[in-house]
């Protein structure tokens, strides 16, 4: 018997590398737009919850909470002030001072956004405005009886990904809305 020695030939590897090529050309920018779409979503959740924080601490404080915007810093701010100590602890833990609650120090949480995201806030009390500007309308106040100023969030990305947010005046609550529809997600 003849013992068949042949290996792959030039055409063979050749077609199969251009194969390989032609999957990376499709695949490779797919993954991009992927990727940029799930940072987005991340803002996303992330400023959603940074609004949810703002209502829960207002509510449970019965204070105003003040959510900012500043696009140069790629940030967003909630900040509400210092809790006040419980008076419903034991006599000994009011007196030590080992036990202190309240530190003096404004409660405070930030969001960084990526660098490819932009926001831009809406309030209820006035006209869109880019934020981080100096002009009103820059912040939401999240006020203790569970109601807002209200407005809406829009966000958008250098890949074209966009995103509205309406913070609900009646009830601060947040919802993702389509925004080349109009309509709730």
């Amino acid at each position: 018997m003849m013992k068949n020695d042949r290996g792959f030939t030039l055409i063979e590897i050749m077609v199969v590398i251009v194969i390989i090529a032609v999957t990376a050309s499709i695949l490779v920018p797919a993954y991009g737009k992927i990727y940029a779409k799930q940072k987005f979503n991340s803002d996303v959740a992330a400023v959603e919850n940074i609004v949810t924080w703002a209502h829960i601490t207002a509510a449970a404080q019965d204070e105003d909470v003040t959510l900012s915007v500043n696009s140069q810093q790629g940030a967003i701010t909630a900040e509400a002030p210092p809790p006040v100590p419980s008076q419903d602890q034991p006599q000994s833990f009011q007196q030590s001072n080992s036990f202190t609650v309240n530190s003096g120090q404004p409660l405070q949480r930030i969001v960084l956004l990526h660098s490819t995201t932009q926001v831009r806030l809406q309030a209820n009390s006035s006209g869109m405005q880019p934020v981080g500007s100096s002009a009103p309308g820059q912040q939401i106040i999240f006020h203790g009886d569970g109601t807002c100023d209200g407005g809406d969030l829009e966000m958008i990305d250098v890949s074209g990904n966009d995103a509205l947010l309406h913070i609900d005046a009646a009830t601060s609550q947040v919802h993702q809305q389509d925004s080349s529809q109009g309509g709730a997600q």
